[in-house]
């Protein structure tokens, strides 16, 4: 008989470590710019405010032991108001051992009141789907993109007309409330620093709540964190999983990085040509204007793609018609040199002249170029096509100086006379051109 019991409290210790596993404790910290606990306040018997902890867990039936007075559950997270001077939270589930977080462990000798502090938790991954069917809870949602949300558009107009200060109020109020929008824009908010403390890592936290429950503008935020290690430990491989989330929510601009990471390969991301043709084609039809410039060069050097001239000149079509600045003076170069069409030098010169009027310095070179060997027979056109490189150079065009710079030093082709001071100027500014090109 005694055999028998110890046999079954062997058993029972078994089950109690396959099934009841540790919470992990990834990070406990003050959030001094967090201001949630003054502008939620709740308040202990004493009528004194409580300080705030955000425990950061996505699993249901938490249970919290301490000084507390109220647990309010959040989207991907407990909101856990606790007395002022607490030193100790203990968190509790019936499938996970007991975890007792002792402030002062973490640098935090007592909990302030007025005060909000963060708590990052991790269950073994294991458990975590099964935590989840427990209650039939569903993995976050997607974003209802069509679901009215009039507090993050009263932020939007706030942050459009500067008013920072009365925007991160109300962001984080909408972040209480569960609007995923209003999360997103407090993520944006601490990322630039604004009406509070820059913090890439309290940016990291919010976009990852709004990415989680499916808005796209943050998973793709989310994931160029993990490529550029913003916020977080770089992982190439995790960035680009958010990427292509966002970009099958069809966000162009995710399209567009995916495009550009598969083109020549990242980190451990290895080049993959066609995904960079299909992400970038995406991106295109969508509209964004640099994924159009990018389908064209695709097409022009046949990369994931036949070489198309044709296909190449109707992208850089669609891009100008976007307000393109670069794509007039490459499909004008298509025009001059009769890729993909008739040479015409009169097109050529009009997508020249309408790129120098979008700010091209580039589109002004040309010009000049232009000038100098297509319409040489024109009356006056060498002297036209001085006043245009002076121009590309006055823009900022190397090409443009370092030709100036051999027309006043004796070497010729529009038939200027040497000018050793101008030589001498524009010597010094091409090396500072180049001076800024290489910092």
């Amino acid at each position: 008989m005694l055999y028998i019991k110890i046999l079954l409290s062997l058993i029972f210790l078994f089950c109690c470590q396959v099934y009841a596993q540790e919470i992990i404790v990834s990070k406990v910290e003050c959030l001094d710019s967090d201001i949630s606990a003054r502008t939620n306040p709740l308040f202990d018997i004493n009528g004194d405010p409580c300080a705030l902890v955000k425990i950061n867990l996505v699993v249901p039936d938490v249970e919290f032991e301490g000084n507390i007075i109220k647990k309010i559950p959040k989207k991907g997270q407990y909101w856990v108001y606790m007395v002022g001077g607490s030193r100790a939270l203990t968190i509790n589930h019936s499938l996970l051992l007991p975890c007792k977080i002792d402030f002062k462990d973490y640098g935090i000798s007592k909990l302030k009141e007025k005060v909000t502090y963060s708590v990052t938790l991790k269950v073994p991954s294991e458990l975590y789907s099964s935590l989840l069917a427990s209650k039939n809870i569903e993995e976050p949602v997607k974003y209802d993109s069509e679901k009215e949300d009039l507090l993050a558009d009263s932020i939007k107009v706030l942050m459009d007309e500067l008013k920072y200060d009365e925007a991160f109020i109300l962001a984080q109020r909408g972040e209480a409330e569960g609007s995923v929008v209003s999360t997103h824009l407090l993520a944006v908010m601490y990322y630039n620093g604004y009406g509070t403390e820059k913090s890439e890592s309290l940016g990291h936290k919010y976009c990852a709540i709004s990415a989680e429950n499916g808005y796209p503008a943050s998973q793709r935020i989310y994931g160029l964190d993990f490529i550029n290690a913003r916020g977080c430990l770089e992982d190439e491989e995790e960035g680009v999983r958010w990427l292509e989330l966002a970009a099958q929510n069809n966000d162009a601009d995710a399209q567009a990085c995916l495009g550009e990471i598969y083109s020549e390969g990242w980190g451990r991301i290895d080049p993959d040509l066609t995904k960079s043709f299909k992400w970038t084609r995406n991106s295109a039809e969508q509209g964004n204007v640099y994924s159009q410039e990018q389908m064209a060069f695709k097409y022009v050097e046949g990369i994931g793609v036949h070489k198309d001239n044709r296909k190449a000149n109707e992208w850089f079509r669609r891009a100008i018609d976007n307000g393109s600045i670069t794509a007039c003076a490459n499909l004008g170069i298509s025009y001059r040199e009769g890729e993909g069409v008739p040479v015409d030098y009169k097109e050529a010169e009009r997508l020249f002249l309408r790129g120098v009027e979008l700010g091209d310095a580039y589109a002004a070179c040309l010009l000049g170029h232009l000038y100098t060997w297509c319409l040489r027979d024109e009356k006056e056109s060498l002297k036209k096509a001085l006043v245009w490189y002076e121009k590309a150079s006055d823009m900022g065009s190397e090409k443009a100086t370092e030709f100036l710079l051999d027309e006043y030093s004796g070497n010729s082709v529009l038939g200027v006379s040497k000018n050793s001071d101008k030589a001498a100027f524009y010597r010094n500014r091409l090396n500072k051109l180049r001076e800024t090109s290489n910092d």
